[in-house]
C-alpha cells in the first residue's frame, strides 16, 4: 500500500506540472462524417490533441489550406482507424502535440469520398484562412482526382512536421521523464521500506519493464489497468482526480471505465469510512432543498456500504461536511483524549465511531430538530410531548445499542460546547440564554451549528431559530436523552455505559496531574497549547478575569472602567499573550531600582528595613504626612468597619488575602509559592486563578507604565484592601492602591 500511495502522489505531481492542456476531438461521432469540434482555436505550444475514433473507418491526415484533400508530404497521418474491426486497443485513439502554434494546421479524413463531403479539421485557423473557406474548398474537390488521390497510409513515427508531433512511435521525451520519476518513486519506496523494516511489493517486469513496449501514442502507462485504477482510487480529493484524468489518457480511459467505483473511493478518502452516514445526511438535505419538505421516513436513503453513484451536489456537500467534522473531531480529541496536539489524535476506529455518531446526530436533528410553527404553548401538554417522544424513539430505534451510546456521547460533547459559548454571553442579554430547555434547543440545532457558534463565540448563527422557537421551547424538552433512555430500558441496556469510552478506547491524559498542586485533573489542565480553551472555563473567561484582582481593585473609582474595557473589549481575548505576561513574574529576578516603589516582602527585606517597618507600625496612631487628618481618619474607619468584607471581597477564592485569624496570606513575591511556573506548565483552573490573582496588580501597573502613564509615587497604607478607593476620587487618584497593604487587614 505504501508503494501505491507514493507512486500516486509522485505521478499526480509530475503530470500536473509537466503536461500542457489537452483537447479531445470525436471522429465519426453518431456515424457522421465529422470531426467534433471541426476546428480548435487558442491551442498553444505543448498542447495535446487526442482524436477518438468512434465509428466507421477514418484517418487523420495532414494537408494544406490550398489542397485540403491531398496528403502533405511527410505530414501527420494516423493510418486507418477501423472501429468496426478494431477488436479493442488504443489504436482507436490518436494524439498529436503542437509545437508551432503560430502556424495553422489543416487535416482531412483520407477515406475515399470523405474529404469532398466536408470531413476536414483545422487547428488555429486565422481570419485570412478560415475554416469555412478550407471546408468549402474541400467540398469542391472531385473524389479520385489529382486534388484527392487515392489514400495510401504513411504512418509517421514521432515525426515533427509543420508544427505537429504525432505521438505514435517510440518513447517520447515527456514519457521518458515521467518514467524516470516513477523509477525514482519505486526506488525511494524500496529504500524507505528497507530502513523501516516494512514489506514492499515484488516488482516484476510488468510493473517496471527493462525494455519498454512500443506505444502508438502517449495514452498508456507500463502498468496494468487494475494498478492504474488503484492509483486513481487513492487520490485525496476530486481536484486531484480531475488533474490526473486530464493529464494522462490512460487515467482518463480507466476513469471512464470505472467512474462510480473511482468517485466513491475518492469520496471515501475525503470523508473516511463514515461515508455512508455522510451521504445519507446529504441526500436528506438535498431532498428538502428540492421538494421544500422534510423526509421523515426512517428507511429513506439508507446507509449503503459499497460504491454508489454520487452526483455533483452530493460530492460538494460531503466535502463541506468533512471540513467541519474534522474540526469537531480535533476539538473532541483535545477535550477528551489528549489536550496538546493541534490535530485529532483519535485512532482510525475511534474516529469512525465519532464521525458516524456526528452524522447520525446531524440526521436526527435535521428531521426532528426543526421549529414547528404550529406548536402552541397551550398545546404543550403531556400528550403532545409523548407523541414527539414516540416519533423520536421510532426513528432512533433503527440504531444499535452501541450506536446510541456513541450518539449520546457526541450529544454530551455538543452540550459542553453550548456551555462554553454561554460564558461569552452575559445572562439575560440573549434570548437563547434565558430560554427554557436551553441545552436541548442548542443540541437540536445540530453539531455543525454548534461548531459555528463555538468558532464565532456567539449564538448569532442560531438566533433566528431561537426567535422562532419563542413560546414553544417545550417541544425540545429531553430532545435526545428521553427517547434514548426509553430504548435502552426496553433493551435492558446501560444508558450511559462508560460515557466517553463509548467512543474512545484509551485516554492518555486521563490521569495527568497539575504541575503545581499535583492533583489529578486529567484533561482539565492548561498550558500554552490550549490557553484559548479558557474562554469556556468557569472563572477564567476573560469577562470574569477582573474579579481576580485582589481586594477592592476591581471597584477602583477610576481604574475599573479601563479594566472592564481591556478584558471585555472583544470575544477573542488573547489568552496566550496575557498569561505569558502574567507568568513572567513567576521567574525570580534580581532586584533593581525600578522595584523600589513596590512593597518589599518580609522574607527579602533587610533587618534595618524590617525594623523601620516595625517602627512605622507602632507609630500608626500618628497621621502620615501624605494624608490629611480627615482623610486618614476616614481610611481608618473604612479599614476597621470593612475588615471582614475586604478580606473576603477578593474573587480569587482561596488565593485571596485573608485575615491572620482565618488563614495565612500568600506571599506576593515571585520567590513564593508561584516560583518556577511558565507557559509550559500544565496548571489546573484553580492554580491558574491563583497565579493570575497573585501577579495581576503588578502586571496592571507595568502595563500602565509601558503605556507612558504616571503611577502615583506613594502607596496607600491599605493597598488593594482600601475601601476609600472605591468612592473617593481624590484618594483613588493621589495614592497607588495596586500594592500589598502595609497596615490593616492583610499585612
Amino acid at each position: 500500500m505504501q508503494f501505491f500511495i507514493a507512486l500516486l502522489y509522485l505521478t499526480a505531481l509530475f503530470f500536473s506540472c509537466a503536461l500542457a492542456k489537452d483537447f479531445d476531438v470525436a471522429v465519426g461521432e453518431n456515424a457522421a462524417l465529422t470531426f467534433n469540434p471541426s476546428s480548435l482555436t487558442g491551442v498553444q505550444n505543448g498542447d495535446t490533441i487526442t482524436f477518438h475514433f468512434l465509428s466507421g473507418n477514418h484517418t487523420l491526415t495532414q494537408s494544406t489550406f490550398d489542397e485540403p484533400c491531398k496528403a502533405k508530404e511527410g505530414g501527420v497521418d494516423s493510418g486507418y482507424q477501423d472501429v468496426q474491426n478494431a477488436g479493442g486497443g488504443d489504436r482507436l485513439h490518436y494524439s498529436i502535440t503542437i509545437n508551432n502554434a503560430s502556424t495553422p494546421l489543416w487535416f482531412f479524413c483520407g477515406q475515399t469520398g470523405h474529404c469532398p463531403r466536408g470531413m476536414v479539421f483545422a487547428v488555429n485557423p486565422t481570419a485570412d484562412k478560415t475554416f469555412a473557406d478550407f471546408q468549402g474548398t474541400a467540398k469542391q474537390v472531385t473524389p479520385g482526382s489529382a486534388a484527392n488521390p487515392d489514400y495510401v497510409p504513411s504512418v509517421t513515427t514521432n515525426t515533427t512536421v509543420s508544427g505537429a508531433t504525432a505521438n505514435n512511435g517510440a518513447l517520447s521525451a515527456v514519457w521518458a521523464t515521467s518514467y524516470g520519476w516513477l523509477t525514482a518513486a519505486v526506488a525511494g519506496v524500496r529504500i524507505a521500506s528497507d530502513q523501516c523494516g516494512l514489506p514492499y511489493p515484488n516488482l516484476n517486469a510488468r510493473m517496471l519493464p527493462v525494455r519498454l513496449p512500443t506505444m502508438r501514442h502517449f495514452t498508456s502507462l507500463p502498468l496494468d489497468d487494475d494498478i492504474l485504477q488503484l492509483i486513481l482510487c487513492q487520490l485525496p480529493d476530486y481536484k486531484s482526480l480531475q488533474s490526473a484524468i486530464c493529464s494522462c489518457k490512460a487515467f482518463h480511459r480507466i476513469y471512464r471505465t470505472y467512474p462510480v467505483q473511482i468517485e466513491y473511493a475518492v469520496a471515501t478518502n475525503i470523508a473516511g469510512p463514515s461515508i455512508p452516514q455522510a451521504l445519507r445526511v446529504a441526500r436528506f438535505e438535498l431532498f428538502e432543498d428540492l421538494t421544500g419538505e422534510v423526509e421523515e421516513r426512517k428507511d429513506a436513503f439508507p446507509e449503503t456500504n459499497g460504491p454508489v453513484r454520487l452526483d455533483r451536489q452530493e460530492k460538494q456537500l460531503i466535502y463541506e461536511y468533512t471540513k467541519k467534522v474534522d474540526r469537531l473531531e480535533t476539538l473532541f480529541s483535545r477535550r477528551h483524549k489528549t489536550r496538546k496536539p493541534t490535530v485529532s489524535q483519535l485512532t482510525s476506529l475511534e474516529s469512525l465511531r465519532f464521525r458516524r455518531a456526528v452524522y447520525r446526530l446531524m440526521l436526527y436533528c435535521h428531521i426532528h430538530g426543526g421549529v414547528d410553527d404550529d406548536w402552541e404553548a397551550e398545546e404543550s401538554d403531556r400528550e403532545s410531548i409523548e407523541e414527539l417522544y414516540e416519533k423520536h424513539r421510532d426513528f432512533l430505534d433503527q440504531y444499535g445499542t452501541d450506536d446510541l451510546r456513541e450518539m449520546q456521547a457526541v450529544a454530551d460533547f455538543i452540550t459542553e460546547i453550548a456551555h462554553c459559548v454561554r460564558r461569552e454571553v452575559e445572562s439575560g442579554e440573549h434570548v437563547i440564554v434565558s430560554m427554557d430547555f436551553f441545552d436541548d434547543f442548542f443540541l437540536a440545532r445540530g453539531p455543525l451549528a454548534a461548531l459555528e457558534c463555538y468558532d464565532a463565540r456567539s449564538f448569532a448563527p442560531i438566533e433566528e431559530d431561537a426567535i422562532d422557537a419563542d413560546g414553544s421551547e417545550m417541544m425540545f424538552c429531553a430532545f435526545l436523552s428521553q427517547p434514548v433512555a426509553r430504548i435502552m430500558s426496553a433493551r435492558k441496556a446501560d444508558y450511559r455505559s462508560n460515557h466517553w469510552r463509548a467512543i474512545l478506547d484509551s485516554i492518555p491524559d486521563e490521569h495527568a496531574t497539575c504541575d503545581r498542586c499535583h492533583e489529578v485533573k486529567g484533561l482539565e489542565l492548561y498550558d500554552e497549547t490550549n490557553y484559548d480553551d479558557l474562554f469556556g472555563v468557569e472563572g477564567l473567561n476573560h469577562r470574569e478575569l477582573p474579579s481576580l484582582f485582589k481586594g477592592h481593585l476591581s471597584r477602583h473609582y477610576t481604574e475599573r472602567f479601563e479594566i472592564g474595557a481591556y478584558f471585555d473589549g472583544t470575544a477573542f481575548f488573547d489568552y496566550g499573550a496575557f498569561l505569558k505576561a502574567i507568568l513572567a513574574y513567576s521567574t525570580p529576578v534580581v532586584a533593581s531600582a525600578s522595584d523600589a516603589s513596590a512593597p518589599a516582602d518580609a522574607s527579602t527585606r533587610s533587618p534595618a528595613a524590617a525594623a523601620a517597618t516595625a517602627s512605622s507600625s507602632v507609630a500608626a496612631t500618628a497621621a502620615p504626612q501624605s494624608m490629611s487628618l480627615e482623610e486618614w481618619a476616614e481610611a481608618i474607619d473604612d479599614d476597621e468597619s470593612g475588615a471582614s468584607e475586604a478580606s473576603s471581597g477578593s474573587a480569587s477564592g482561596a488565593f485571596a488575602s485573608s485575615s491572620a485569624s482565618a488563614q495565612p496570606a500568600l506571599p506576593s513575591s515571585p520567590r513564593g509559592p508561584w516560583d518556577g511556573l511558565s507557559t509550559s506548565s500544565a496548571l489546573c483552573a484553580e492554580c491558574l486563578k491563583g497565579v493570575i490573582s497573585e501577579f495581576l496588580p503588578r502586571w496592571w501597573l507595568d502595563r500602565k507604565r509601558n503605556a507612558g502613564e504616571t503611577i502615583p509615587a506613594e502607596n496607600c497604607w491599605y493597598g488593594w484592601n482600601c475601601r476609600t478607593q472605591t468612592h473617593r476620587l481624590q484618594h483613588a487618584t493621589r495614592l497607588n492602591h495596586f500594592c500589598k497593604p502595609s497596615r490593616g487587614d492583610g499585612v
